[in-house]
């Protein structure tokens, strides 16, 4: 099971109304309520966020910044900013932002097929091989590996990501 936990400060020059607003705007089935000076609203639908992802084509961006906020495998922590959210946009925020932001919390049991789903990695397969030869320490091959892999993959590795390219499409 997917839960979504979205909290927002509320600065006392900002309209509550406001504020709730941006939030229903991207998580609609949130449940929100009153916490001190901020909003927190608990659901379970990502839908609306991930089509607007798609809508405004920044799905590799969102899904770099999920990754970064993965504090298990299970969570994932990020930030959105408000105005943007206000205005029915995802606005992604890497730092802190005077304005403030929704602190967006990702709680699933398959959190790396939801990701996957929700912001698939769109990358060209050559990009996507060499990031992960990279992250596994792998040093490329000498130019001239043939089969029209890239030098870095080898056979076992180019078949096995050919394959999960395929079942992604």
């Amino acid at each position: 099971m997917t839960t979504v936990t979205v909290e927002a400060p509320v600065r006392p020059s900002e309209d509550e109304d406001k504020v709730r607003a941006a939030m229903l705007n991207l998580f609609p089935d949130l449940s929100v309520r009153r916490e001190g000076n901020a909003l927190v609203g608990t659901g379970v639908s990502l839908t609306k966020f991930g089509q607007l992802l798609r809508r405004y084509r920044i799905r590799d961006a969102a899904r770099g910044v999920m990754m970064r906020g993965l504090r298990s495998d299970h969570v994932t922590v990020f930030r959105l900013n408000k105005q943007a959210a206000f205005m029915d946009r995802v606005g992604l925020a890497d730092r802190e932002s005077p304005l403030g932001e929704l602190t967006i919390k990702i709680d699933s049991e398959d959190l790396k097929g939801l990701l996957d789903t929700l912001a698939p990695d769109t990358r060209p397969l050559s990009v996507r091989l060499a990031a992960e030869a990279k992250r596994e320490g792998k040093k490329p091959r000498k130019a001239g590996g043939g089969g029209g892999r890239p030098e870095f993959a080898s056979k076992q590795d180019w078949r096995k990501l050919v394959e999960e390219f395929k079942e992604d499409e």
